[in-house]
């Protein structure tokens, strides 16, 4: 009897010391897959905050962005210097309802660098906001629409007139411009040019801008 009530003692507390170990590791088994799942969560949550930021920064961003842009082309050139064409983009953020004027001179103040050279270079609202990750992305790979082209070669047209008003400059310009235009625009400046540059010109010399000028030729839509 004693002998019985000695072995349940003695399996008591072995299971009893082997328990205690088992339970921690388990207990740390289950902290370790806590702490892994509640690392998932925050990367979830993280990500969607990232991305609810993306829609916000569209919302309020995009519109301000293509403001800037197309104004800032009509008037801002390679003879612009960088306090001027930041003095007027800060003018044109003034000329927005007062809701929008932080925002408009936040984003000027951000992306003045990057903006400066995109306008100077005439390259359409589209692309510019889309390769500033403001506006929805675009394929910069594939070539742009005739519209969008139409009005990147009347601002370089318009930018050249300025300066070379003789006859021959103007009708070698016309046959040198395609060469000189980034690869996404060829396919477009090989129709627009041979078959509208002399409109172009035209219409410029008669004092159009570069949206009307494009309704005008029936490239881009009223």
């Amino acid at each position: 009897m004693k002998t019985h009530v000695f072995f349940i003692l003695f399996l008591t507390a072995l299971i009893g010391n082997l328990a205690i170990p088992l339970g921690q590791e388990n207990f740390k088994f289950f902290e370790k897959n806590e702490g892994k799942q509640q690392k998932e969560n925050n990367e979830k949550i993280n990500l969607f905050l990232q991305d609810i930021q993306k829609d916000v920064n569209h919302t309020i961003y995009c519109p301000i962005c293509e403001f800037i842009v197309n104004q800032g082309e009509a008037y801002i050139s390679k003879n612009t210097s960088e306090q001027e064409a930041i003095k007027f983009l800060d003018h044109l953020c003034e000329e927005l309802p007062t809701s929008k004027q932080n925002k408009c001179e936040e984003f000027v103040s951000h992306n003045f660098e990057q903006l400066y050279e995109f306008i100077i270079d005439k390259e359409s609202a589209q692309l510019v906001c889309s390769q500033l990750h403001i506006c929805d992305a675009i394929d910069v790979q594939k070539s742009v629409s005739e519209c969008d082209f139409c009005r990147y070669a009347v601002h370089k047209v318009e930018t050249f007139l300025h300066f070379n008003n003789t006859l021959n400059d103007i009708i070698e310009y016309g046959e040198m411009f395609c060469r000189g235009v980034r690869p996404r625009y060829k396919k477009q400046c090989d129709y627009v040019i041979p078959f509208y540059y002399s409109q172009i010109v035209a219409k410029l010399v008669d004092h159009h801008n570069f949206v009307n000028a494009c309704e005008s030729l029936h490239l881009c839509q009223k």
